[in-house]
């Protein structure tokens, strides 16, 4: 059931309850807040996005002026409907010069709901349609970095002319980049290469990859020019990239960082211009590619799986697919006219064909095996996550298979409880299936305070608890937000609240995600949240997983560095567990530090205290205290 998230400014309390009572009759779930003064109207504004907001321009502490520059500052795209007693022509006018979307009359049961249906839907989709395009923004400079980075000379060519290249293309020929936008390419281009030049460029422009051998000017060195179909700045366009034939005697060397990351960036954007965004992607790879390697040497392994990519490329031919190159030894599949079962059913037919190959070198009969993995798309996760989806399947039908398998990427295989139960986050924070439980953590240091953690829990289908470890990783990585981490906080303070009156020394560890670390408005969010619920910041210590912070470092610098200010406390989650080099601690400094449990596995099995001993110490050459859990 989708919950409405409504604002109502009214003269009552009670008109509030009738809105309420008028809403549960349409069978429409919705969460009411009716402000009682201007502050807390500004703090519920910054707090939580709000669907819209209903006034009627009669609250006793709150005018239709100050709810306008209240919501200019904190919510300017929050729409809202001015609640009138009769719907004239002056009535409405009157909500319209007020600036409100529309006018409502309570009593017209069906054009309210009409309309706050509406207005609703509409902002919904302004959210997403913003949403879609900071993805884009991000995706474009992320584009822009590569392209800037790349050892390739890179030109897009529309009609002939450049209309952008990056400074390695500009280098070849010996101009500056902003110099050459506008011109035309055949300019820079030897006599000799220019006819070869434009069948190559109208073979791209049909949508079909093309390549030639062409020299720069008067230059005699010749240069390998790759022409592939795509869009600049919503244009069409061809993008060329150039790059020296190496000569014989040459060292061999293998792609750059620089040349995978600009593959994977085409890709990408060749993904993105599919219509409607759907599709099913396979990434295919050739298993045991070192073992090739170590037996067949490096000339015929290159060889080999070089035939091999091209072999599996066109074998994919038979689901209607487009295919990409990756890496040298992987193919990126995509295809709109099959479904994701009719994939499933044609897979083990190529596995076969791939098996049964044999491919030749130099007299030697070889043969390979690959591993797919399958992803369709969903509307709520980004073309990288999508292909990140298709690469996880792959590794883990080799993992599952010792190689030549497939596997479909389901939320399922990540979810767990929440997979199974087909429940989004929204889902599961409206059902009320979280839990929090607290640990009390024993002399954690020498004084009076007293140290709880607390953790988060699910109920299953069965209304039993399950770990954060079967849907932790579901819910964050298909619902990029903090949804959930701010569920975590607010029911940790409320707990917190009623503790402190009876033991005001308490202090409260909150384990976040990942995604805590990427919302710039959650810092902001938090210093509400504890002022609303009178709790000091300084008994709240927020808690990220070492491999959390390690992989959004600079982003966790920032964060750290706000929570600080806010006057909260930071530890760091399962210290060690992969690494005793702890070079986190080089960038930040926590104040506590909780190490990963193998270490008291350690002492508690093994007898063994020199590991727990050894960490401890390090952890304090870094003036950071240590937190030893699971005693």
């Amino acid at each position: 059931m989708q919950t409405f998230h409504l604002l109502v400014i009214d003269a009552s309390s009670n008109h509030c309850e009738g809105l309420i009572s008028a809403l549960r009759n349409e069978g429409i779930a919705a969460e009411v807040k009716r402000p009682q003064h201007l502050d807390e109207l500004n703090d519920l504004l910054q707090s939580a996005p709000w669907d819209i907001a209903l006034l009627d321009g009669q609250h006793p502490s709150i005018n239709l002026v100050q709810f306008a520059s209240a919501r200019d500052q904190h919510a300017p795209a929050l729409a809202w409907l001015m609640v009138v007693s009769e719907m004239t022509r002056e009535s409405i006018e009157h909500a319209i010069d007020a600036g409100a979307n529309d006018a409502v009359c309570l009593d017209n049961r069906k054009h309210f709901i009409h309309v706050l249906h509406r207005e609703i839907t509409s902002a919904r989709r302004q959210q997403q349609l913003q949403y879609i395009r900071s993805q884009a923004a991000e995706f474009d400079r992320r584009q822009a970095q590569l392209i800037d980075a790349s050892s390739e000379g890179i030109v897009y060519i529309s009609d002939g002319i450049i209309v952008a290249c990056n400074e390695t293309f500009a280098n070849m020929i010996g101009e500056e980049s902003r110099e050459l936008e506008a011109m035309p390419l055949f300019d820079f281009i030897a006599v000799s290469a220019r006819d070869e030049l434009k069948r190559a460029l109208k073979q791209a422009a049909t949508g079909e990859a093309a390549s030639l051998t062409l020299q720069l000017g008067q230059s005699d060195s010749d240069l390998t020019a790759n022409l592939v179909a795509t869009f600049y700045e919503g244009e069409s366009a061809v993008q060329i990239n150039l790059k020296p034939i190496r000569q014989q005697g040459d060292a061999a060397s293998n792609k750059t960082s620089a040349d995978i990351d600009l593959k994977s960036a085409s890709i990408m954007q060749e993904l993105a211009q599919q219509e409607n965004g759907d599709g099913v992607l396979l990434f295919v790879e050739l298993d045991k590619i070192a073992q090739l390697r170590a037996k067949q040497g490096l000339i015929c392994s290159r060889a080999v799986l070089k035939s091999a990519v091209a072999y599996i490329s066109s074998s994919l031919a038979m689901l209607g697919a487009w295919t990409r190159e990756f890496n040298g030894h992987s193919v990126v599949a995509y295809t709109k006219t099959h479904s994701l079962a009719s994939v499933r059913d044609i897979l083990p037919d190529i596995l076969n064909q791939v098996t049964g190959h044999m491919f030749e070198f130099q007299s030697k009969t070889i043969q390979v095996t690959c591993s797919i993995g399958v992803a369709s798309r969903t509307h709520d996760i980004s073309i990288e996550q999508w292909l990140d989806n298709a690469y996880q399947a792959m590794f883990e039908a080799r993992a599952e298979n010792d190689g030549n398998a497939f596997k479909l990427f389901t939320a399922d295989s990540r979810a767990g409880v929440a997979g199974n139960t087909g429940m989004t986050l929204n889902d599961a924070l409206e059902l009320q299936r979280f839990r929090l439980s607290f640990q009390p953590l024993v002399n954690i240091k020498s004084n009076d305070d007293d140290f709880y953690e607390a953790y988060i829990r699910m109920l299953d289908q069965n209304d039993e608890e399950v770990s954060p470890a079967m849907f932790i990783e579901a819910f964050t990585a298909k619902e990029f937000n903090t949804k959930l981490d701010r569920w975590i906080i607010q029911e940790a303070c409320k707990k917190l609240a009623d503790i402190l009156p009876l033991a005001p020394q308490t202090k409260l560890i909150i384990n976040l995600t990942a995604n805590a670390l990427n919302d710039d408005k959650l810092p902001p969010w938090i210093a509400i949240t504890l002022r609303s619920t009178g709790i000091a910041p300084g008994q709240i210590i927020f808690q990220f997983l070492e491999c959390n912070v390690e992989n959004y470092l600079m982003r966790a610098i920032e964060v750290f560095k706000q929570l600080n200010e806010l006057g909260c406390d930071v530890s760091i989650n399962r210290v060690g567990e992969e690494s005793t080099s702890l070079k986190v601690f080089e960038k930040l400094t926590p104040r506590f530090a909780k190490l990963a449990p193998r270490y008291m596995e350690a002492l508690q099995h093994e007898n063994n205290a020199t590991p727990l001993q050894d960490i401890i110490d390090a952890v304090r050459r870094h003036q950071v205290e240590p937190i030893i859990g699971f005693i």
